[in-house]
């Protein structure tokens, strides 16, 4: 089970096109019978000042003022929120009291 899972987690990193990922985890998940079609991530309200924070620091960076954007990254990492930046912006996540 351990390996088959390592394969799948290569399959879901791949290059292959999404709807060739998605065929072929849906066939995977008839064998490993891990429901993977029944499970619905949780997505946790983002508080009016946390997103206040989060649209400055996406203003510093637009900006390319890297040390407030920092220091905003600091900020809310002390809310218990975690920033990553990717190519479709900033995304936050919970990450639990001030860790």
């Amino acid at each position: 089970m351990p390996r088959a899972l390592a394969v799948l987690w290569e399959l879901v990193r791949s290059d292959l096109p999404p709807a060739v990922r998605r065929a072929t985890v849906d066939q995977f998940d008839i064998v490993l019978g891990l429901r993977l079609a029944e499970w619905k991530a949780e997505v946790e309200a983002v508080p009016p000042d946390v997103a206040a924070l989060l649209a400055q620091r996406e203003a510093a960076r637009a900006a390319k003022h890297w040390p407030l954007a920092d220091e905003l990254r600091d900020a809310l990492k002390q809310l218990g929120w975690r920033v990553e930046d990717g190519a479709n912006g900033q995304r936050a996540t919970r990450c639990g009291s001030g860790t």
